[in-house]
């Protein structure tokens, strides 16, 4: 009776020391955490205690250039509970949101806008441990920038001007927004005009945006 009870006891020690470390998994981080804890695959050029210096800037109101491991600068513009925006470089700007999916769990949205030539965003979607990113398909049809009213011919035009397509992402710091646009090659400055005045923004919520699971 006595091994018996002993044997339950350890069966409870050990559930609970399961959930225990199934609810630190989870918990709720901040934009701060998230910070600290990016994988080096994000930004191998800055250590973790650049970062710390970088956040300790900004939490005192002076964000300040950071020298990298390139020997380049970065800097942490903004960063809020759930919101980050910081540039990694002359090329590189990363945007980071905290969001909550509509069954109530938060998610965590990366974007890294490649900034040389012709600007282009990866976007990926996951965990705020950042376990299961993945990386989103974007946009790469020119009539979904267009107005429906453009008759064939302006669309083969536009299409010919902006090929091949390219989008970058910005993340809104108020709402949990994803704004996808088109980046522009080389082209005319009549031209640039032209198709700039054409074309439009895709608005749409993070949560449209998650992956669906199979």
């Amino acid at each position: 009776m006595e091994k018996e009870s002993n044997m339950t006891r350890r069966y409870i020690l050990i559930m609970l020391c399961l959930l225990s470390g199934m609810m630190s998994l989870y918990a709720q981080k901040t934009m701060r955490d998230v910070w600290l804890s990016m994988p080096e695959q994000y930004a191998p050029y800055l250590t973790e205690s650049m970062r710390v210096r970088m956040l300790e800037a900004v939490e005192e109101g002076l964000p300040e250039k950071t020298d990298n491991l390139l020997k380049g600068t970065c800097q942490l513009e903004r960063i809020t509970d759930d919101y980050l925006r910081a540039v990694m470089g002359k090329t590189t700007r990363v945007e980071l949101k905290l969001f909550k999916t509509d069954a109530g769990e938060t998610r965590l949205c990366a974007v890294k806008t490649l900034v040389a030539g012709v600007s282009e965003s990866i976007v990926q979607i996951g965990l705020p441990n950042w376990t299961e990113m993945k990386t989103l398909t974007l946009t790469d049809n020119l009539q979904a920038f267009l107005p429906d009213t453009l008759s064939q011919e302006m669309q083969e035009k536009a299409a010919l001007l902006a090929f091949p397509i390219a989008t970058t992402v910005n993340l809104s710091e108020q709402d949990s927004v994803f704004v996808e646009q088109v980046s522009l090659p080389e082209m005319s400055k009549e031209d640039k005009q032209w198709l700039t005045n054409l074309l439009t923004t895709r608005r749409r919520t993070l949560s449209e945006l998650l992956p669906s699971e199979k």
